[in-house]
């Protein structure tokens, strides 16, 4: 099946308190989170692939991507060999920061290195991001970008249909950000219809609160019990139907900010059981019940 959660939802915890608890609640799949400015879970100074690849295996978890959000260039060329010798097939991270970047998002750690140039230019972008798919090339790996992204250059549909026509090239993949998407005033399917299909890698199963509207809320999503499945207004059987029903053969994520904070276990996995019990099911209705391992 699927299915898969990020580890970041527990980014107060160890890795091997995250594995544990996702793999309790019936998580076979993680996003694992090498973010110094968010999630640090795996970080190639303080633990070796074996490492890493031991906890997986004693909590029968698969790693299908890794995110690098907010670091240097450096940073992360370091964390995708690491990322390539735990055999991860995917790495994610932001679109290059637009000029308005830095006027807009300033509740980010300040450690934060957003990618691209400090007010480049769109052709910039996508200039980095094809010397940066060469890299990932090189070490078996596809690049992920989370689209859309507020105050980037994949911020609308212009812009993803842009970079999806100036980089055609199956190594770069799509991570589609559903509250993204209603910040700037459209859905998760319309980022779909701008993107080649098979290159739709990952849809995030992230809510909204219910009060959410475009354009006063901007990127105030809500709570992590209101941005975790169930705990919004976002219709997740609707949207799993129409991806469903559309060719989607990416993976389903249950990932979210808003719990990174949290000290409490019990209340962080009380959110992600309801949220299981909610998606699993309508993932598995509309592949007919069959085990997609």
């Amino acid at each position: 099946m699927k299915l898969c959660c990020g580890s970041n939802l527990y980014a107060s915890f160890s890795l091997e308190t995250a594995l544990r608890e996702m793999s309790k609640i019936g998580f076979h799949y993680v996003d694992l989170w090498a973010c110094k400015a968010i999630c640090d879970h795996v970080d190639p100074e303080k633990m070796t692939a074996k490492e890493v690849k031991q906890l997986l295996k004693k909590y029968d978890m698969t790693a299908v991507s890794m995110t690098l959000f907010l670091m240097s260039d450096e940073e992360r060329q370091k964390r995708m060999v690491f990322a390539s010798e735990l055999g991860i097939p995917v790495v994610i991270w932001e679109p290059a920061q637009s000029p308005d970047w830095n006027d807009n998002m300033t509740n980010l750690n300040p450690i934060s290195i957003p990618y691209g140039k400090k007010r480049g230019s769109f052709n910039e972008y996508v200039e980095k991001l094809k010397e940066d798919l060469i890299f990932a090339k090189s070490l078996g790996l596809k690049v992920g970008i989370e689209v859309p992204h507020c105050y980037t250059f994949n911020e609308y549909l212009y812009q993803i249909y842009a970079t999806n026509q100036a980089i055609n090239d199956d190594d770069l993949v799509y991570i589609i950000a559903p509250p993204h998407a209603n910040a700037r005033g459209y859905e998760a399917e319309d980022v779909y219809c701008q993107i080649s299909k098979e290159r739709a890698y990952m849809l995030y199963l992230w809510d909204v609160k219910k009060d959410f509207v475009f354009p006063e809320s901007n990127r105030a999503f809500g709570t992590g019990e209101e941005q975790m499945p169930g705990g919004g207004q976002r219709d997740f059987k609707k949207q799993i139907d129409y991806f469903n029903h559309n060719n989607f053969d990416g993976w389903y994520n249950v990932s979210c900010h808003g719990t990174e904070n949290w000290t409490e276990l019990d209340k962080i996995n009380t959110c992600l059981k309801k949220a299981y019990n909610l998606v699993m099911p309508l993932i598995q209705q509309e592949k007919g019940g069959i085990n997609y391992d």
